[in-house]
């Protein structure tokens, strides 16, 4: 089968020459079917949630779990990767292990529990020495580098994104400079041109030189762990170099397509791994629109054009994909790559002489340190500031990717082909019209709006005023409520309030964890809650207790809170109740409020309101009296679909006969906007 594979490869690139892409890619179409067939990818296996079998190698370790590459599943032969928790590892060994499938997507790598390991291989040398590198460097940046600056090294590093913050995250994504976190083509491609350009000095025949250079690009890779990314990114470097320099722009397709075939034939499940589709099309990008594109764009200087051309290629092709995965596309990439791609050859140069001094020359470590922690702050501003603009990127999550792809990339060569429109011209019309649509979108801006966002059986509601906004609860899931606040270009929160920790209102909080840009969270006290001791120690801003009562002012909004701390074991039974107030318009948050808390909350006369967020997803344990004394003129139902309690029950809806009700399941998110006294309320699924 190899032998098969190398001779047809050999024979395209030798004879067939301008046909040998087309061959080599219905090639790989072909044997890729094949492979799978032999060797399927894991993700497609682990649906059932029974007792299963795993084998795999470690690629890498994580506090709650570690990476893994498939290697059998319930003694079939898989490929692809599966994140398990319950048991511990070193990178690099291989193991059999006994669990259940907790979760199984086809397109994502699945999550499986194990609870029993037997260790089938130790760790190769080079991969343990690897690792004690890693670690002994990480003592070292983590003494002398703040936290977001330490991220981002060692993103740019090996690619170690574990203790990037999630705001952070959101801040790259939303520039289009994730690639800076991750070890891609262009971290490997700068090792190597830095030595190339060292070697190419020295009198030697060019081979040489070329064999030279890949060897520091070599031991960087293995320092990163040869993941599967820094993998790929080595091979379409080599294949892609050599393909360059013997054969131009023509070679460098059928060598990226070469490439292509040998991963997957290595790994056939890289053919649904989100990372090599974005590595290759990437370059396909730059093979085929890079050089028409760097014609038009003859206004710009020579060396700048060259970045901005290279960014808006990448953007054009990986758009689609951008678009299906985080439902957004970045408005601002190629004008923050020509700002930062610059400075990464540099940092990246400086961070390996870095870590040598670290090891060999300590002194000489407090010589590098202050320019590379310029660097660092400098590329995190630019990130940040980009980031905070109001249109920095669109949110396409409603709309299909590849129409909108195929409509802005039709429309770019038609414009400049059909009318000889110069993209200076272009880019001049854009910005007029988006400080219009900025204009008029501030101009109609409600003084306060909330939002009480469909998050499943969960709380989540954001209250939104010029002087600030407030998240009350979280919801059940941090990925749900980040594609909520992504949806309504909702990009910093600066306070937050929790009426209790269950899971189904802390755990979006964890969006916020080690986020400097949030001033405080507003909470009770619960020592025996791992959950909100995980907040409250993750947490950078001021933490507010509430013991009984406080008042705080935003403006021209109120916010009234009161603990209630009922006799009981369960946290239903230990409730923040929140009031907001403006205008002579109010809104009582009540939590997961039982009877016993209701009953007592009945004593507050403060809590009649003008809308009500019914306590608990509408459950039957309530009080009527409790209702009718809040005497809203509209109630907010946050409930899941087909949720298994019943919720909401047919008692709180008798009981709210004559008001005007709104659900989460039902509506979707629930929208309310206040204006000179006036309210209005629309929901938006």
């Amino acid at each position: 089968f190899y032998i098969l594979i190398l001779l047809l490869t050999l024979f395209s690139l030798t004879f067939l020459k301008g046909k040998g892409p087309i061959l080599i890619f219905l090639a790989f179409l072909f044997l890729v079917q094949f492979r799978c067939a032999l060797l399927p990818p894991i993700s497609f296996k682990a649906f059932s949630k029974k007792e299963c079998y795993l084998e795999g190698i470690i690629q890498r370790v994580y506090d709650k779990g570690v990476l893994i590459k498939a290697a059998t599943f319930n003694g079939e032969r898989v490929s692809g990767e599966a994140f398990v928790v319950g048991v511990k590892g070193e990178e690099g060994e291989r193991f059999l292990g006994k669990g259940v499938v907790l979760k199984a997507s086809t397109y994502e790598s699945p999550f499986i529990y194990l609870s029993e390991k037997r260790i089938l291989r130790k760790p190769a040398g080079w991969r343990k020495f690897a690792v004690r590198l890693r670690k002994k460097a990480r003592a070292y940046l983590e003494k002398d580098f703040p936290r977001g600056e330490r991220a981002l090294i060692e993103g740019v590093l090996w690619g170690e994104k574990r203790d990037v913050p999630f705001y952070l995250k959101q801040e790259f994504m939303e520039t289009g400079t994730s690639h800076l976190l991750a070890v891609s083509g262009l971290h490997v491609g700068i090792i190597f041109f830095c030595f190339y350009f060292l070697f190419s000095r020295l009198s030697f025949p060019l081979y040489i030189r070329f064999s030279f250079a890949f060897l520091p690009s070599l031991f960087y890779c293995a320092l990163a762990g040869f993941t599967p990314s820094v993998l790929r990114a080595f091979l379409m470097l080599l294949l892609g170099m050599i393909g360059w320099i013997y054969g131009g722009r023509k070679m460098l397709l059928s060598t990226l397509s070469l490439s292509a075939l040998i991963l997957l034939i290595w790994e056939p499940a890289y053919l649904f791994n989100l990372g090599f589709e974005l590595s290759f099309l990437s370059v396909l990008g730059l093979a085929l629109l890079y050089p028409p594109l760097f014609e038009i764009c003859d206004f710009y200087p020579t060396s700048a054009r060259k970045l901005f051309v290279a960014s808006f290629s990448v953007q054009i092709l990986t758009m689609p994909l951008i678009v299906r995965e985080f439902g957004m596309i970045s408005l601002v990439s190629p004008l923050v790559n020509l700002l930062v791609i610059p400075l990464l050859p540099l940092f990246l140069f400086l961070l390996i002489f870095l870590l040598f001094s670290y090891f060999a020359f300590p002194l000489l470590s407090y010589v590098l340190l202050p320019f590379v922690h310029f660097l660092a702050f400098l590329v995190l501003r630019i990130i940040e500031f980009f980031s905070s603009l109001p249109l920095s990127y669109a949110n396409l999550a409603s709309f299909a990717a590849i129409p909108i792809w195929l409509f802005l990339l039709g429309s770019i060569f038609y414009l400049f082909k059909r009318f000889r429109i110069q993209l200076k011209q272009l880019l001049f019309v854009s910005l007029l019209l988006l400080n219009f649509l900025l204009y008029f979108a501030l101009l109609s801006r409600p003084s306060c709006r909330v939002i009480f966002f469909d998050v499943g059986e969960g709380d989540a509601a954001l209250i939104s005023t010029p002087q600030g906004s407030i998240l009350v609860d979280g919801g059940p899931s941090s990925f749900i409520l980040q594609k909520k606040l992504r949806r309504y270009g909702i990009k910093r929160v600066d306070y937050l309030v929790l009426s209790h920790p269950h899971q189904d209102h802390i755990e979006g909080f964890s969006l916020f964890f080690f986020d400097p840009r949030v001033k405080a969270l507003i909470t009770a006290l619960y020592p025996d809650s791992p959950e909100w001791k995980e907040l409250k120690d993750s947490f950078l801003g001021e933490v507010v207790e509430v013991e009984e009562e406080k008042a705080f002012k935003l403006g021209d909004l109120t916010m009234k809170l009161s603990l209630i701390d009922v006799p009981g074991e369960i946290e239903n039974d230990r409730q923040l109740i929140l009031k907001v107030s403006w205008d002579g318009f109010s809104i009582l948050f009540t939590g997961d409020s039982g009877k016993e808390v209701q009953e007592e909350a009945l004593s507050k006369d403060w809590i009649k309101s003008t809308i009500l967020k019914v306590p608990q997803h509408g459950s039957q344990d309530f009080l009527p009296q409790f209702i009718h004394k809040i005497n809203p003129l509209a109630a907010i139902i946050s409930v899941g679909r087909n949720n298994r309690y019943n919720h909401p029950s047919k008692e709180v809806l008798k009981e709210l006969q004559g008001v005007r009700v709104y659900r989460t399941d039902r509506d979707g998110d629930i929208i309310l906007e206040e204006e000179k006294g006036t309210y209005k309320i629309f929901t938006f699924h």
